[in-house]
């Protein structure tokens, strides 16, 4: 089996070697131009992991792709420099492989290799002591966008939506702005200041984590910083010129890593050998995606943008449709599906839909929560129903239950109160979601059917609700110890009380949902979990 090191002199050799194995999994190679000088604008993107790996840079190496054929709709082309605020790992591999990688597509019929060539170069803060070579490079002119994968944790905002001024990161770049910012406000704000001194528009700063409203988590992050900072005429600026599209990004991409001698990935080491057996190519740290993607982007740039609409992203005027669709289908679907699945002794998301049970409560599940959704002239919500279950059962993602079991409380409150109660306020069925919540609530409780002891409960709030899972059940405290699995029917009380805790007061003042979670609660209790969600898949679901 030929293998080749990725980097920019060996495409000429992968290419051949491709033909002459004669190789169809892959997708043409990145002969383009891919010196900075050669772009008309570019993009930094703070926070190169994986996903942006399989989804931002996807979409503009295929634009430059298209370019290189003659079939580009725009003449302007446009690369990605990294952006490392902390740490240089990711761009110590890539530079071995002069910031080439591949990508990995793959479900349960389809297999595909791209070498993706739209990131061109990393700039970090460490890069010099002063940290003025990353600012520099952000304010030059041909810098028109700053993308972020930072995670929500990265906004530093406070549970009022503002800017975490305590923040020890924030309150070092406000304090010594002479000294190289910390944190990706004061990186972003820094950089603008020395654009508008030079003369310069404003970049663009595109959020594209997997957030709600992620546009505006950005702005405020900015313009908080500037009100703190206390330069009127640079926030009057911002606020006037600078822009923070909201967009809905979507791409299942499990997390891989690099090549590493002294450490065994088993997971990561499969996908290399299939990279390698595949495409010929030898690669330090693929990435993993499913063939789906998906990108809506409000359509609000400062000065320009890539046609990333030739590729299938989809620019609107607003990205909340989607954004809710996505919520309340593929989000709480997810939740919807794991406590359960769980309990029936599944431990990944791929095996669980291969069960009968789970994924027709499923399909039942969205068809409830379908009846929230508004519809969406670009999108048909029924066929993008179908595309959750075929991308749920993708086999080669390997999401585990246990971690999309983590933090349940939140995402249950996130992705179904208010679907939940608009479905009951106007007199449709919550029978789904009461399953959904009933099977979290015997989740909880930390001991199974069989009397096993549930020992992957993840929750910042896990003691208090575990005592309340066990009170709505009537478990006694220590039941980790006694046969737990022998659960009594629930009492009422503590049942608003658990509902209370994770969906507020006026949702366990909610008739309609308190009676369903008691019905779904008694029915797991003198049943199981299996005849409880066999029964509304039964009642409920009919063919998408």
């Amino acid at each position: 089996m030929e293998s080749i090191p990725l980097n920019e002199e060996n495409l000429p050799k992968i290419a051949l070697a491709q033909q002459k194995l004669n190789k169809t999994n892959v997708t043409p190679l990145p002969t383009y131009p891919r010196a900075l000088s050669s772009f008309d604008g570019l993009i930094c993107h703070v926070g190169v992991g994986a996903f942006h790996r399989t989804h931002e840079a996807v979409y503009t190496h295929e634009v430059l792709l298209d370019q290189m054929n003659g079939s580009g709709s725009s003449p302007q082309r446009w690369g990605i420099v990294g952006v490392g605020i902390r740490g240089a790992s990711t761009r110590d591999v890539l530079k071995e492989q002069d910031y080439l990688y591949t990508v990995l597509g793959k479900d349960g019929t389809t297999t595909s290799v791209t070498v993706v060539g739209s990131l061109v170069g990393f700039v970090l803060s460490q890069d010099d002591p002063d940290g003025h070579k990353l600012i520099d490079f952000l304010a030059d002119s041909r810098t028109r966008i700053v993308s972020l994968t930072i995670t929500e944790k990265g906004y530093l905002l406070n549970t009022s939506g503002d800017l975490n001024l305590e923040n020890k990161d924030v309150r070092h770049d406000l304090d010594h702005p002479g000294e190289p910012p910390r944190s990706a406000a004061g990186t972003l704000v820094r950089a603008l200041a020395l654009r508008k001194q030079r003369g310069l528009p404003p970049f663009t700063v595109l959020s594209c984590d997997n957030l709600p409203n992620n546009g505006r988590l950005a702005r405020g992050m900015v313009l908080g910083f500037l009100k703190a900072a206390g330069d009127g005429a640079l926030l009057a600026w911002a606020e006037s010129h600078c822009r923070f599209p909201c967009t809905m990004v979507d791409r299942i991409t499990p997390s891989t890593t690099a090549l590493d001698d002294s450490k065994t990935d088993t997971y990561s080491d499969e996908v290399r050998k299939i990279v390698q057996f595949e495409s010929c190519v030898q690669d330090r740290w693929p990435v993993v995606s499913e063939p789906f993607k998906q990108w809506v982007i409000e359509d609000s740039f400062a000065c320009g943008r890539p046609a990333w609409e030739t590729r299938g992203a989809l620019f609107t005027d607003c990205v909340e449709p989607f954004e809710l669709m996505k919520l309340r289908l593929l989000k709480a679907g997810h939740s919807a599906m794991c406590y359960g699945a769980f309990l029936l002794g599944h431990r990944y998301m791929d095996c669980a839909m291969l069960d009968n049970t789970v994924r027709g409560f499923l399909a039942a599940f969205m068809k409830e929560q379908a009846a929230t959704v508004d519809s969406i002239p670009e999108e048909d919500l029924k066929n993008y129903q179908i595309q959750v279950l075929e991308r749920f059962s993708n086999p080669f993602i390997k999401d585990t239950l246990a971690r999309i079991a983590q933090d349940g409380s939140h995402k249950l409150a996130a992705t179904m109160r208010e679907s939940a109660l608009q479905n009951a306020r106007e007199g449709r069925s919550v029978a789904c979601f009461s399953c959904a919540v009933a099977c979290w609530t015997r989740f909880m409780v930390g001991v199974d059917e069989s009397g096993e002891v549930i020992d992957c409960v993840v929750d910042p709030r896990a003691v208090e609700l575990t005592a309340l899972a066990r009170a709505a059940f009537q478990c006694a405290s220590g039941c980790t110890e006694a046969p737990c699995h022998a659960i009594k029917p629930p009492d009422v009380k503590n049942v608003a009380l658990l509902l209370a805790a994770v969906f507020g007061d006026d949702f366990a003042e909610t008739d309609a949902i308190v009676e369903a979670v008691l019905d779904a609660l008694s029915k797991l209790a003198m049943t199981s979990t299996r005849q409880l969600m066999t029964q509304l898949a039964n009642e409920e679901h009919q063919q998408l």
